[in-house]
C-alpha cells in the first residue's frame, strides 16, 4: 500500500495510443514528453477502453460494467443506479478530492462526488489557471487531483468537420509536451507523489462531421456520405479503443506490461496501490479478467435501414463490440456488429491497422464475447412508450 502525499491524474482526452511513438513505432510522430515518461513508468501497453468520455467516466467513477446501466451514455447520469463511487473510498483514506476539466457536459451528477470541482473553459496551460494553490494540493494535505484536458479532443478540426489526421498529430504533440509544463506548475515531486497519465479513447479521423443538431434528413445525408472513409473500414477500431495507462512512483519499477487489459481493470490495479480493494462490481470483474478486454465503439458500416432501426429501437448507439485477449503481438481480436437480431462477426489478424476482417459464425465467437453482447442487449431493449416520448420531445434522430 502506497501513502503518497498527492495523487496526480493527468487525463488527456481523445488521444489514441496508436499515435504515440512508444506505443506504435510505425506511426510518423516525433518523440514527446509522453515518450519520456513511458520509459520511467509502469506501462499498460495494450489497454482498451469504451468509446466516449461519459462512458469512461461512468465506469471509472463507479467500478460498474457498462452492462449495468439500462440507459444511454448520453442520458442524464443521475438516472444511473450506483451503489458507490471510488471517491468515497479516497475520502475514507483521508484524501481531499479535486477535479478540474475544461469540458462541460452531462457529467455533473458524477463530479459532485469530488470535494471540489472546477470548469475553466479552454484552460490547457495550468499557469493560466485562476484556481488557488489549495485546489491543486500544493500544501501538506493528502490530495487526489484530476486534470482532465480536452485540447486534442476539442481543438482539432474546423466547425462542421471532424479532425484530420494531420490536425490530430499536431494537437497530440502539443498537448503531450505541454504536460511537462503542467506538472512543473503542479510542483510534481517524483519522490512524494503518485502520478497517473491516461487517455480515454481515440477519435474518428478524416471524416465528414455529423452535426449534433439538424433535421433527420440532414443526419441521414451525412451518415451516407462516401467521404466518411475512416468509418467504412475497420482500421479505426484500434485507433478509437486503444489508449495509454502509465503509473509513476519512486517505489514502482519502470516496466512494460504487454498483457491485454481494460481501462477499468488498470484503474482497479491503480486504486489497490492506495489500499482500495473491491472497486469492481461482480459483473465488472467478470468482464475485466487478466489478459482480456471488452469494449464498445461507434461503427456498424455500411449503414442500412435495418441498422438505423436497430439504433433507434434497440441499442443506444451504433456500436461495434470489440473483444481482445492475449499479450503483445500475439493478441487476438474479434468484432461483432449487431443488426437488429442478426449479427455479423469478424476475426482479425493482430496487425495494428487491419482492414480485412474474416466473417465468422456466431457459434465460433468466444463465449465471453457472446455473454457480454447478450447481457448488454438485455439492458437496451426499447418499448413503444420510449419511442412516443422521443417523438414528442423532438429528440428522435438517428444519432
Amino acid at each position: 500500500m502506497f501513502k503518497p502525499r498527492r495523487v496526480i491524474v493527468m487525463w488527456l482526452d481523445g488521444i489514441s495510443a496508436m499515435f504515440v511513438k512508444s506505443f506504435n513505432k510505425n506511426i510518423d510522430m516525433p518523440l514527446t514528453y509522453l515518450d519520456k515518461m513511458y520509459k520511467q513508468s509502469h506501462v499498460k501497453k495494450y489497454c482498451y477502453s469504451y468509446d466516449g468520455t461519459r462512458s469512461v467516466l461512468y465506469g471509472l467513477m463507479t467500478g460498474q460494467s457498462y452492462t449495468e446501466t439500462p440507459v444511454s451514455r448520453v442520458d442524464d447520469p443521475s438516472k444511473f443506479v450506483v451503489n458507490k463511487f471510488f471517491t468515497d473510498d479516497l475520502k475514507r483514506l483521508g484524501y481531499k478530492t479535486h477535479y478540474h476539466t475544461n469540458f462541460r457536459g452531462s457529467t455533473k451528477s458524477f463530479l459532485l462526488h469530488f470535494d471540489r470541482v472546477e470548469h475553466e473553459k479552454l484552460v490547457y496551460d495550468l499557469k493560466d489557471s485562476k484556481l488557488d494553490k489549495d485546489f491543486w494540493g500544493m500544501n501538506d494535505e493528502k490530495t487526489f487531483v484530476v486534470f482532465h484536458s480536452f485540447m486534442t479532443h476539442d481543438r482539432g478540426g474546423k466547425p462542421g468537420h471532424a479532425i484530420t489526421t494531420d490536425e490530430y498529430k499536431y494537437y497530440i504533440e502539443k498537448e503531450c509536451n505541454l504536460m511537462e509544463k503542467n506538472l512543473e506548475f503542479l510542483k510534481y515531486d517524483e519522490d512524494k507523489d503518485l502520478l497517473l497519465i491516461m487517455s480515454d479513447h481515440g477519435l474518428t479521423l478524416d471524416a465528414t462531421h455529423i452535426p449534433q443538431k439538424g433535421s433527420m434528413f440532414s443526419h441521414i445525408k451525412q451518415m451516407f456520405n462516401p467521404d466518411r472513409l475512416n468509418l467504412w473500414n475497420y482500421a479505426g477500431q484500434e485507433i478509437k479503443s486503444r489508449i495509454f495507462f502509465m503509473t509513476k512512483h519512486k517505489d514502482i519499477k519502470p516496466s512494460i506490461d504487454e498483457g491485454v487489459c481494460s481501462l477499468q481493470s488498470a484503474f482497479d490495479e491503480f486504486l489497490k496501490l492506495l489500499g482500495i480493494n473491491n472497486y469492481l462490481t461482480p459483473t465488472a470483474q467478470k468482464y475485466n479478467q487478466p489478459n482480456m478486454a471488452l469494449s464498445l465503439s461507434v461503427g456498424m458500416f455500411p449503414i442500412t435501414p435495418l441498422k438505423l432501426m436497430e439504433k433507434i429501437m434497440y441499442n443506444d448507439r451504433m456500436y461495434q463490440f470489440l473483444y481482445v485477449k492475449g499479450k503483445g503481438s500475439k493478441r487476438e481480436k474479434w468484432i461483432a456488429e449487431p443488426n437488429l437480431n442478426k449479427y455479423e462477426y469478424y476475426d482479425f489478424d493482430t496487425d495494428e491497422f487491419e482492414e480485412y476482417p474474416i466473417p465468422m459464425k456466431y457459434k465460433n465467437l468466444p463465449n465471453k464475447l457472446k455473454e457480454f453482447i447478450e447481457e448488454y442487449n438485455a439492458t437496451r431493449i426499447r418499448d413503444i412508450k420510449f419511442l412516443i416520448e422521443k417523438v414528442k420531445s423532438g429528440k428522435l434522430t438517428p444519432l
